[in-house]
């Protein structure tokens, strides 16, 4: 079995950070005694909320919970603990006090429906502390993907003519991947600010970004991104599914799990010192597996029944129409 252990839950100690409420287009910049709402797809006015919180607030905190969902921000005031989620639903945006006094405020809001009904999860064997700022300080993708990758699963969609999104996109099409990193890092420092929030105009200004206006909005930067993001780690083509397609090289180990084909296949696989170990996969019939380069055989295990696999001449194995079947021994 091939878990992903890692809960996402990125935060931040600064007054002013923004975040983005899953399963909708609103981002929220998070103050210790205001809240500011915008929408990314501009159907809803901006508007602000107050606490009567007494500061200076100590110990202040807002987190974005990618596993259940919601935004949680909590501190001491200088009458006690407090803490509230926000949350997005399908009428807007709720907002539950939990501390000093529990309690419920709806924000009814024109909402873009999306769906969550599957969610793949991404590991790149990273496990420093979630503290967004040092994350973006170190500039490290292996902990900045996963992130991404989950945001992007609980997003509305859409479609966005972006230059460094296509810069992306083409270094993946051609397999370059010792570019891979270099794209992926220019499109984070250009085109988000706060914690994974997309916008059109760089406004650190760093000279990455040609001049000139981007048309749309912005959130398909982080929705497009993500399926860039995938696409570096099982790519299907010609009825076969592809694995570990355009790894890049300092991503010498990883998890990835729930990953759903198009015909509904499901795979969960591990790799280590940039080579595929482990693969288990619920088929739904007869299945073409593309292995990486240099790999010549594999082990099958259906049950109890082990079998050697041969690759053929372009790299694929061919598997029946089992239920369910591990992979390993990969040489």
């Amino acid at each position: 079995m091939i878990k992903i252990a890692e809960r996402l839950r990125p935060f931040s100690h600064q007054a002013g950070i923004r975040f983005v409420l899953p399963m909708s287009s609103i981002a929220v910049q998070v103050f210790p005694t205001r809240l500011f709402f915008s929408d990314l797809e501009g159907k809803n006015a901006s508007f602000h909320h107050d606490f009567d919180f007494r500061g200076p607030i100590k110990q202040f905190t807002a987190q974005l919970d990618l596993e259940k969902g919601h935004l949680c921000v909590f501190g001491f005031t200088q009458s006690g603990y407090m803490r509230y989620f926000l949350k997005a639903e399908k009428e807007g945006v709720v907002l539950e006090m939990d501390k000093p006094h529990p309690g419920r405020l709806s924000f009814p809001l024109a909402m873009t429906e999306c769906r969550c009904e599957h969610r793949e999860r991404l590991s790149l064997g990273e496990h420093k502390a979630q503290d967004w700022e040092e994350i973006k300080r170190r500039l490290d993708l292996k902990e900045i993907f996963p992130h991404w990758f989950a945001l992007s699963h609980c997003m509305p969609g859409g479609q966005l003519s972006h230059p460094l999104l296509e810069e992306c996109r083409s270094v993946i099409a051609k397999r370059e991947k010792v570019k891979v990193l270099e794209a992926f890092e220019s499109l984070f420092l250009a085109s988000f600010e706060g914690v994974l929030v997309p916008r059109l105009i760089d406004l650190e200004y760093q000279g990455i970004l040609p001049q000139g206006e981007i048309k749309g909005f912005p959130l398909p930067i982080l929705t497009e991104g993500g399926k860039l993001i995938r696409s570096l780690f099982i790519s299907e083509d010609q009825g076969a599914v592809g694995l570990l397609p355009c790894l890049p090289p300092e991503f010498h180990c990883g998890r990835m799990i729930g990953l759903k084909s198009s015909r509904g296949d499901f795979l969960d696989m591990e790799w280590t010192k940039k080579a595929l170990r482990k693969v288990r996969i619920e088929a739904t019939g007869e299945m073409a597996l593309k292995l990486p380069k240099g790999i010549v055989s594999c082990r099958m295990k259906m049950g109890r029944t082990l079998e050697k696999l041969s690759v053929d001449k372009e790299g694929r194995v061919f598997l029946p129409a089992k239920k369910t079947i591990f992979l390993d021994r990969f040489s």
